[in-house]
This record gives C-alpha cells, sequence and structure tokens, in this order.
C-alpha cells in the first residue's frame, strides 16, 4: 500500500490506495511541499492559497504538523510522498538549515527517480544555490507574482502529466 494524502479544506486526510491505481489515476492532482523559511511565512501562505485555487494539493507545515509531532519524521514523510518539492529561494531560506535538510533529501528523489522533483521558486533578489543554478527557476517576487503564480501551476500539472 502507498499512503497518499486527500485534500480537505485546511490540509490533509491521510488515506490509502494500492500503488497501481495512484499511478494510474490521471484525475489525482499533483501535490506539493513547501520548502521555506518561517520568515517568508507571508507570501508563503499566499503560494500555498494561489496554488491550491488551481487544484494543486499543497503540504504546507503550519497546516499539516500537530503539536508533538516530530519535526523531521513529518517533513522527511512530506518530502517523500509529495509529487514535488517547491524550494521558495530567499534570501532567508538560502541560509536555513532546515531548507537545505529538505532540499536535500528532494534532490536525493529527484536524482534517483530520474524526474524533475525541486521545482526553485525565487521571491526576492537572493543568490540561488549551487545546487539549483543549473535549473529554470520562476520569480515569485511581488513585482511580478500575479503574472507567474499561474505559470507555476501550468507547470506543475505539466511535469505532473509527464509521469502519467
Amino acid at each position: 500500500m502507498l499512503s497518499l494524502y486527500v485534500p480537505k479544506i485546511k490540509g490533509y486526510v491521510q488515506g490509502t490506495r494500492n500503488k497501481s491505481d495512484v499511478s494510474n489515476s490521471k484525475t489525482a492532482s499533483p501535490s506539493v511541499f513547501l520548502s521555506h523559511s518561517h520568515k517568508d511565512k507571508s507570501i508563503v501562505q499566499r503560494i500555498c492559497r494561489d496554488l491550491r485555487a488551481r487544484g494543486i494539493t499543497v503540504w504546507l507545515d503550519s497546516a499539516e504538523m500537530s503539536v508533538g509531532d516530530s519535526l523531521i519524521r513529518k517533513i522527511s514523510q512530506a518530502v517523500k510522498e509529495t509529487d514535488f518539492v517547491a524550494a521558495i529561494i530567499s534570501n532567508s531560506s538560502v541560509t536555513s538549515e532546515w531548507v537545505l535538510t529538505e532540499l536535500s533529501q528532494a534532490m536525493n528523489k529527484e536524482i534517483n527517480q530520474k524526474k524533475v522533483v525541486i521545482l526553485p521558486i525565487r521571491i526576492d533578489d537572493c543568490e540561488m544555490p549551487p545546487f539549483l543554478e543549473a535549473k529554470y527557476s520562476i520569480d515569485l517576487s511581488m513585482q511580478v507574482y500575479s503574472e507567474n503564480i499561474s505559470k507555476l501551476a501550468s507547470d506543475i500539472k505539466r511535469h505532473y502529466d509527464e509521469r502519467t
């Protein structure tokens, strides 16, 4: 059995399906883990809301974690089980040990699966981490947010459809 998440109003409800049901399902929506610094909380919540409005299932720690949960276990499980990891790149995130750990797990997943997993999203004028420089990124800074959020959702769906 493969564990998967089914969206509800403010997060996920954990459920299970057979692995074959998941791989053959064209109706399932792509899922994205938002890797970010908590200093960027307001823009990350906006990205979460806007992606959900466009049919993307989003895993955001503040909505998915409960008091007493193991941060390491829950986040590792989310990186493993979601289709994509959106790397929210900012001056704050590039110095965050948590973000670097999440992206390291996601990079290993991408290498092992030989599929796109990490989606770099720049939200301010910061330098892209060296291990992401070769990837195309999208700019969701305030000046271009509205015109690029739909492109991001479209790209996520396209990558997801290429897998199924």
